[in-house]
C-alpha cells in the first residue's frame, strides 16, 4: 500500500498527517502519483506517494472496438471512479434542495443529474452515439433546489468542468436514445437512488449495445467491499479495480456446486417472490441462500463469486435497460449466463425495456435450472 498523506490549509498554516487509505478518494495518475480530494469540499488535499504502474487496459482489453480507443476507455473508468467516490463522500450531507420525489414515485437526487450530464458531457467529446439515460428535464423540475442544485453538485464532484447551467438544461432536454439504434449507449447515472439517500448499495452505470448486443460496460460501485470499478468489453472477458487502486484484477464467477445456489436480491424483495423462488429450487433438489443486495451490486457479487445469480421478474413490471445492462454484461464476461427464465436470449435493443419472457436470469448454471422451474411452473407456484 503506498503511503497517504493528508496535507490541509488552516488558518494559513499546512497541516499533514499520515492517514489510511479506506474512504477517501484516490485519482490514480499515469506513472506514479495518485492525487486525492475530499470530496466533503473542505480544503484539505490527499496526496498518494506510490511506485505503483497502472495496470493497461489492453492486458484486459485486448482490442478496443475502433470508437472506444484505450485512451478513451481511461478517461470514461478514471471520471467514474471520480465521480462515484466524490458522491459516496457527499450522499450523508446532500445540500438542502437536493432530493425529490418524481412523478411514477421513484426518488431523484441532484446527483443523479449531476452525474447524468457530466457523463453525457464526455461521450459527446468522442461518440456521437445517443445515450438512453433514466433523468429528463422532469427530474429536474421536481428537485426543490433546481438548476442550483444540481450545479452545487457538479463543482464538487467534478471541480474542474466548465459547464453552465444553460448547458445542464440543454443536456436533459436533448432528444435520447430509443433503445432500438443500431449503436446506443445506455446510462444509470445513480441506480439504486433509493438506497443512496439512506446507506444501501448503489453504483453509476454504463454500458454500450451494438446491433443488439452488449458490448462494452463500466459500472462504479462505491459501497461493494471496499469501493471498487469493475469493466468488461464482449469477449474479451472483466475485470476490477478498487477505486483507490490501479491494479486490474480478473473477475470469475463461483465454480459451479450442485447443492446450494446463492441469489443476490434486495432486502426489500415481496415474500411472496422469495416463496416462488424457493419451492422452484426445492423442486431442482438446490438448497437457497439470500445475498442482500442492491442496485446492480447484485450484478457485481456474481461476477466476483459472492454470489451464484440474479433473478428479476419483468413479467408484470418491465425492466428497464439501464437498471440492468452494465452489470449483466460483467457477469457475463466473468462467467455467468444471462436469459429468461425460459431460456431464451434476452434482447437489448427493442426499446427502453429488456426484451425477456417472464423474467431475467443472469448466474451459474444451477441457477437457471431454478429460473427455468419458475418459469414452467407458475401457474403452480405462490404469486
Amino acid at each position: 500500500m503506498p503511503t497517504l498523506w493528508r496535507v490541509k490549509m488552516a488558518r494559513g498554516r499546512v497541516l499533514a498527517s499520515r492517514i489510511g487509505l479506506r474512504g477517501c478518494l484516490c485519482l490514480p495518475i499515469w506513472r506514479k502519483w495518485a492525487l486525492a480530494w475530499n470530496a466533503v469540499g473542505d480544503t484539505t488535499l490527499y496526496f498518494a506517494f506510490s511506485g505503483l504502474l497502472r495496470t493497461p487496459l489492453e492486458l484486459m482489453l485486448p482490442t478496443p472496438p475502433d470508437y472506444l480507443t484505450q485512451t478513451r476507455s481511461c478517461e470514461i473508468v478514471d471520471a467514474m471512479t471520480r465521480w462515484s467516490t466524490a458522491a459516496e463522500g457527499l450522499r450523508a450531507q446532500l445540500p438542502a434542495g437536493s432530493i425529490a420525489r418524481k412523478a411514477d414515485g421513484s426518488v431523484v437526487t441532484a446527483v443523479d443529474i449531476a452525474i447524468q450530464v457530466l457523463m453525457l458531457e464526455l461521450l459527446r467529446t468522442f461518440d456521437p452515439s445517443p445515450t438512453l439515460a433514466e433523468e429528463n428535464a422532469d427530474s429536474l423540475a421536481a428537485l426543490p433546489g433546481g438548476i442550483a442544485a444540481v450545479m452545487e453538485i457538479i463543482r464538487v464532484i467534478e471541480p474542474t468542468s466548465t459547464l453552465r447551467s444553460h448547458e445542464v438544461l440543454a443536456a436533459l432536454v436533448q432528444s435520447p436514445a430509443r433503445g432500438t439504434e443500431d449503436r446506443f449507449w445506455i446510462l444509470d447515472p445513480v441506480d439504486g437512488t433509493r438506497s443512496f439517500t439512506t446507506s444501501g448499495h448503489w453504483c453509476i452505470c454504463l454500458a454500450l449495445v451494438e446491433h443488439g448486443n452488449l458490448v462494452f460496460a463500466v459500472n462504479a460501485l462505491p459501497t461493494v467491499g471496499e469501493g471498487v470499478v469493475q469493466i468488461a468489453q464482449r469477449g474479451k472477458g472483466a475485470a476490477e479495480r478498487a477505486l483507490c487502486d490501479a491494479m486490474w484484477h480478473p473477475l470469475h464467477v463461483r465454480a459451479t456446486s450442485n447443492e446450494r445456489v446463492r441469489i443476490a436480491s434486495a432486502p426489500n424483495t415481496s415474500a411472496k417472490w422469495r416463496e416462488r423462488v424457493e419451492v422452484a429450487a426445492a423442486r431442482e433438489g438446490l438448497a437457497l441462500e439470500w445475498k442482500h443486495a442492491e442496485s446492480q451490486a447484485k450484478y457485481a457479487l456474481v461476477a466476483r463469486g459472492d454470489a451464484d445469480a440474479v433473478l428479476t421478474p419483468c413479467a408484470v413490471s418491465p425492466a428497464a435497460l439501464w437498471d440492468h445492462a452494465g452489470g449483466a454484461l460483467i457477469a457475463v464476461e466473468a462467467g455467468a449466463r444471462a436469459q429468461s427464465f425460459d431460456g431464451s436470449p434476452l434482447q437489448w435493443s427493442i426499446g427502453r425495456d429488456v426484451g425477456a419472457i417472464e423474467g431475467i436470469a443472469v448466474g451459474v448454471e444451477e441457477a437457471m435450472r431454478v429460473a427455468r422451474a419458475i418459469e414452467r411452473r407458475t401457474t403452480e407456484l405462490p404469486r
